[in-house]
């Protein structure tokens, strides 16, 4: 099953539970409700609240209300899912104040462009990711027109495992040997390797740059790769990444490739007024 298939599933038993909670939650205000009303409820310790005739009374009435009501259910669950992305958000955005030295350590990713920038932008990708090949069109033209952009390249290599984990591995240990420049030009060229990038291709990209392979070969099985990878797979479950690229750009979490003129007018917000929209 792919990713995407995958995530929809899961949103979709995520809904279904969403809605069985529903169900009981609308029963027990339905039992609530049936012992202020008087049906001769015990009140006694120990006893049931209700018998089983008056249960299956209350069951019966949810039902039929319910049935007769669906669009009840529908207006819940948008209550619950609004709720829960402002949950959700709310969690983010603290986490990018609390997790802000690990998202942007660059032991754990690599920088290109200005070292110095003033505004930093932070990918999370995957060199086996479509969308992600098409964000690398748009930071390359990025880095050629804003000399001030610093970009933090943190690798997630989730589309297509083990492949894409070889390959982070590969990529990780690189940046030891190359300089910002010379690294995105070995960046670009692994996106373009082939359709699916292994260990082969990278290993044929860094033979290419010259590169030391058994030095490289060493620092890819390092711990310092193995911490960094763990730290973007961790820091990708507290920011709630559900796939690539996905971007961490001044006070939000970016999703998906966008065009260049729409990263540049938010990079420019957020040199203006520290957010992606001012």
């Amino acid at each position: 099953m792919s990713e995407s298939a995958t995530w929809r599933a899961s949103l979709q038993e995520k809904k279904m539970a969403r809605l069985r909670g529903l169900l009981v939650g609308l029963g027990v205000m339905a039992v609530a409700a049936g012992s202020l009303m008087g049906w001769g409820v015990a009140l006694a310790d120990n006893a049931p609240i209700l018998t089983p005739e008056q249960k299956a009374l209350v069951e019966q009435t949810v039902k039929e209300y319910i049935i007769a009501h669906p669009e009840i259910v529908q207006d819940a669950l948008l209550e619950l899912d609004k709720r829960q992305k402002e949950a959700e958000n709310a969690a983010v955005k603290s986490a990018l104040k609390t997790e802000a030295k690990a998202i942007y350590d660059v032991s754990a990713g690599t920088v290109v462009g200005n070292p110095k920038g003033d505004v930093t932008l932070v990918e999370f990708f995957d060199y086996n990711c479509p969308y992600c090949r098409k964000a690398m069109t748009t930071l390359d033209a990025l880095l050629k027109s804003d000399p001030k952009l610093r970009i933090v390249l943190r690798d997630l290599p989730i589309v297509h495992p083990p492949e894409s984990i070889e390959v982070a591995k590969i990529a990780l240990a690189a940046k030891n040997q190359l300089s910002p420049d010379k690294f995105w030009d070995f960046h670009k060229k692994l996106f373009s390797a082939s359709r699916i990038v292994a260990k082969p291709q990278a290993l044929q990209v860094a033979k290419e740059a010259g590169l030391d392979m058994a030095r490289l070969d060493k620092d890819a099985e390092s711990d310092v790769v193995k911490a960094a990878l763990i730290d973007s797979d961790r820091l990708s479950q507290i920011l709630n990444l559900r796939g690539t690229p996905a971007f961490v750009l001044g006070d939000e979490v970016v999703f998906g490739a966008q065009d260049d003129e729409e990263m540049k007018t938010q990079i420019g917000a957020v040199r203006q007024c520290g957010r992606t929209v001012c």
